[in-house]
C-alpha cells in the first residue's frame, strides 16, 4: 500500500557497524598482532641486553690493577749521599778511597740499622759525578762463574765461536766493588778476590778458553760483628777500617 513506511519498502536497514561476530573482524589475537608498537619497548632493552651494551668505564681501562701497577713500579732511586746525617769518619773514608783508590779500599763494621750499605749505595752517586765506572755489588751467594766470569753459550750455540763472558770483576774495573756482608762470603769466593787484589788481574783458564783482563777496583766491605769476624788475610787486603754505632740520644 502507498501509506506504508519507507523502511519497511525497501526490506530491514543494513547495519553500518560490523558485528564483532564476524568473521571478517580480526580476533582480539590479530588485533594484538597488529597493534603499532609501542615506542618504549623498542627503546629500553631488557636487562641482559642493557648490561651488554653498557658503555664502558673509563676507570676500568685507565687505571690497572694492583698487580700490573706493581709490575710497572719504578725502582726505588738510591739515598743520596749528602743527605746521610752523622757518621763522620764513615763519609769520609768512603770519600778517601773514591779519590783515591791507592788507599786500598774500606771496610765497615758495625751493628744492623746504622746505615753502613745506605751509605755505600749512595756513593754511586759520586763516583758518577767524578766519572768512575760506579759501583758493582758482588752478592754472597753468587757463584764463580758469575764473578770471574765464563763461557758465553750464546755465541757457542749461534756461531760456534769460542767468546768469553766477563763477570763482576770484570764490571767493576776502575771502579767499586761492594761486598755486603763479606765476613760471611764464602771460602772459595774469598780466594778469588783476594787473588784479583794482590795482582790487579783475573786469568781465566776454563772449557778450551783462556782469557786474561784487568781487575783494579777499590774493595768496600760491610758486616755486622755479631755475625762472625773476618778472615785475617782479607782484612789485610782493607786500607782502613771504620766502626760505626746507632746513635743512643733521644
Amino acid at each position: 500500500p502507498r501509506g506504508r513506511h519507507p523502511a519497511h519498502r525497501d526490506g530491514p536497514a543494513r547495519a553500518s557497524v560490523m558485528n564483532p561476530a564476524d568473521p571478517l573482524s580480526p580476533g582480539p589475537v590479530l588485533a594484538e598482532q597488529h597493534r603499532s608498537p609501542d615506542p618504549a619497548d623498542s627503546a629500553s632493552p631488557g636487562p641482559v641486553l642493557a648490561e651488554q651494551h653498557r658503555s664502558p668505564d673509563p676507570a676500568d681501562s685507565v687505571s690497572p690493577g694492583p698487580v700490573l701497577a706493581e709490575q710497572h713500579r719504578s725502582p726505588d732511586p738510591a739515598f743520596p749521599f749528602t743527605a746521610i746525617v752523622g757518621h763522620d769518619d764513615l763519609r769520609l773514608a768512603l770519600i778517601l778511597c773514591a779519590i783515591r783508590p791507592e788507599i786500598g779500599g774500606v771496610l765497615i763494621r758495625g751493628e744492623k740499622g746504622t746505615a753502613k750499605s745506605t751509605a755505600v749505595r749512595g756513593l754511586a752517586g759520586v763516583l758518577a759525578a767524578i766519572g768512575d765506572s760506579g759501583l758493582v755489588e758482588l752478592p754472597i751467594g753468587a757463584t764463580e762463574d758469575r764473578v770471574i766470569g765464563s763461557l758465553d753459550l750464546q755465541k757457542v750455540l749461534a756461531a760456534g765461536e769460542h767468546a768469553f763472558s766477563p763477570g763482576l770483576l770484570a764490571r767493576a774495573h776502575g771502579g767499586v766493588l761492594y761486598v755486603d756482608e763479606v765476613n760471611l762470603l764464602h771460602d772459595h769466593l774469598v780466594d778469588v778476590l783476594l787473588d784479583a787484589a794482590a795482582m790487579g788481574r783475573v786469568h781465566i783458564e776454563r772449557d778450551g778458553v783462556s782469557h786474561s783482563h784487568d781487575a783494579r777496583f777499590v774493595l768496600i766491605g760491610t758486616m755486622n760483628p755479631e755475625e762472625g769476624e773476618l778472615r785475617p788475610q782479607l782484612l789485610d787486603r782493607f786500607g782502613l777500617t771504620v766502626d760505626v754505632r746507632a746513635s743512643r740520644d733521644v
